[in-house]
């Protein structure tokens, strides 16, 4: 039997748990979901960290090759713009709602809470500017990575230049 590769897995299963990941995966796969899940954690509480203090923290907790930590630190950028976003997003949105009915209720704003904003703000822009995993693919691997779907999606949102370039990995022609 075939088995998905790891961001797949990773990105439909991060959070199922354990027990089911065992069911239906083999042992290393399921062990490096649930290195990934923890090592996830740890790059959205620590959004200041570099790839080197990642390696080291993955590799002096599960004790594994720093290559295999490398790898495990490529599985969570490709995951952080989904999963950082929704996360982060979401708690700007509970912020912003907050505030938006403080205001429409006539009420002061407590600083702590634009506090709390600037600095939700400030991590998120912290994780998206990690997040960019710069690799040449090809449209095959692209297709087989991001789904159909968020192909056609991003050919209807994209200019034909960018969709071109950024997608399809076909240079422009002068």
């Amino acid at each position: 039997m075939s088995y998905p590769n790891a961001i797949e897995v990773c990105r439909a299963e991060l959070f199922t748990k354990e027990v089911e990941l065992r069911e239906r995966y083999p042992q290393a796969l399921v062990d490096k979901v649930l290195r990934v899940r923890e090592m996830y954690n740890w790059f959205i509480a620590n959004p200041d960290g570099t790839d080197r203090e990642f390696v080291a923290e993955v590799c002096q907790r599960h004790g594994i090759h720093r290559t295999t930590a490398y790898s495990d630190l490529a599985v969570v950028k490709s995951l952080l713009p989904m999963l950082g976003s929704a996360s982060r997003d979401f708690h700007r949105w509970r912020t912003k709602e907050r505030i938006r009915a403080l205001n429409a209720r006539g009420e002061q704003v407590p600083p702590y809470l634009k506090g709390y904003l600037r600095r939700l703000d400030r991590d998120l822009n912290k994780m998206r500017s990690v997040a960019v995993y710069y690799r040449e693919y090809s449209s095959i691997e692209n297709l087989q990575l991001l789904g159909e779907n968020y192909i056609k999606q991003m050919k209807r949102d994209l200019t034909p230049l960018t969709f071109q370039t950024s997608i399809l990995w076909r240079p422009e022609k002068y």
